[in-house]
């Protein structure tokens, strides 16, 4: 017995030793984990003591944490052992079928489905919009679109917390349909996206939680073909779109999930040379670089294809996949702008001062 113990006393002096070694002078290549933070700085020690404060544990361990050898190595380690055989994470939901789930967002789609209340409220302050703009002869055109753990909700674990029967989303759609073609043109992705047949892709990524390249291509479509029909033109848009198996292996469900099995995916994807970029747009058409703030994007096209008029794209990442898929070429402008609801003030002064 003695000899087990002194062997696991050196077994642990070794590791130690190893690990300061790895923290302090690198001598194994370790692939970093993918984290959406920056790691904790160093700790200012000197300036902490100049000022009084002799509380440097909390600052020494953080930094330590995130710096400590093998940290990458050992989390994978601990990840694996959960999602192998207990089926569980941290910060992901294992749902079927191998469908992968943020915690995070099914707890934000649970609080805002519940907070029903204030539907009406959010539907005044459209009218406003709406008013507002029609005042400049703009029409507000209105896209939703579910989160990924509200449109596969019975794909969720059956530990997971649960939705309400009737969330405010779908009352939002109700109210939203009811004015189509009125106050405002309505678009509602989760019906283009349930009428697709079983055979073509799924709406969303397994391993992410935005909606996959066809997906993105059949509310594009929807959105331009509502603006031709506004524009009283027969012209719908009908790209040449064939899609290709690729592998999936960044999706930030599966880099949160952090373990060594591969549990990527193969999604369809426009072939990549098909692919549009502002870097290399076709004769006539040109981005403004760097665009006037607030917009992300300032395109502008002199070709007589354009079909479209003058339009603002305002969204969030669900809007990225519109560039690639070449949607921008149909319209004679596009004013791209990211954010939420929050910033729709900074979104309407900027379309006024386009609008003259």
């Amino acid at each position: 017995m003695r000899s087990v113990r002194v062997a696991f006393i050196g077994a642990m002096a070794i590791l130690i030793v190893l690990t300061l070694a790895q923290t302090f002078v690198p001598f194994l290549p370790v692939a970093p984990l993918q984290e959406y933070r920056k790691p904790v700085p160093p700790p200012d020690v000197l300036g902490t003591i100049m000022n009084g404060d002799g509380r440097l544990a909390s600052g020494i361990n953080a930094w330590f944490d995130d710096q400590v050898g093998f940290r990458s190595i050992l989390t994978r380690a601990a990840n694996e052992i959960d999602y192998s055989l207990f089926g569980y994470s941290k910060k992901i939901l294992i749902g079927n079928d191998g469908w992968l789930f943020d915690r995070n967002l099914l707890r934000v789609a649970i609080d805002q489905a519940r907070s029903g209340n204030d539907v009406d409220v959010e539907i005044r302050r459209l009218d406003e919009v709406a008013a507002f703009l029609n005042r400049r002869n703009i029409r507000l055109i209105i896209i939703s679109t579910s989160a990924k753990e509200t449109f596969y909700a019975d794909l969720l674990p059956a530990h997971s917390p649960r939705l309400p029967t009737i969330t405010k989303l779908q009352k939002y759609r109700t109210a939203l349909k009811e004015r189509d073609g009125r106050d405002w043109l309505y678009i509602d992705s989760d019906d283009i996206l349930k009428a697709t047949r079983p055979d073509e892709p799924a709406a969303y990524f397994r391993t992410d939680p935005h909606l996959t390249a066809f997906s993105n291509y059949l509310v594009a479509k929807a959105l331009l073909d509502k603006i031709a029909s506004m524009e009283g033109t027969d012209w719908r848009w009908n790209p040449d779109l064939q899609l290709f198996p690729e592998k999936v292996d960044y999706g930030s469900d599966l880099r949160f999930l952090s373990v060594f099995s591969d549990v990527s995916e193969f999604a369809l994807f426009p072939k990549l040379e098909a692919h549009y970029s502002p870097d290399r747009p076709p004769p006539g058409e040109f981005f403004v670089k760097p665009p006037p703030p607030p917009f992300e994007l300032f395109f502008h096209n002199r070709r007589v294809e354009a079909k479209l008029p003058s339009t603002v794209l305002f969204g969030s990442s669900f809007l990225d996949w519109f560039v690639t898929l070449g949607a921008f070429s149909n319209f004679r402008d596009v004013y791209r702008m990211r954010g939420t609801s929050n910033a729709i003030g900074v979104a309407l002064q900027a379309v006024a001062r386009q609008s003259g």
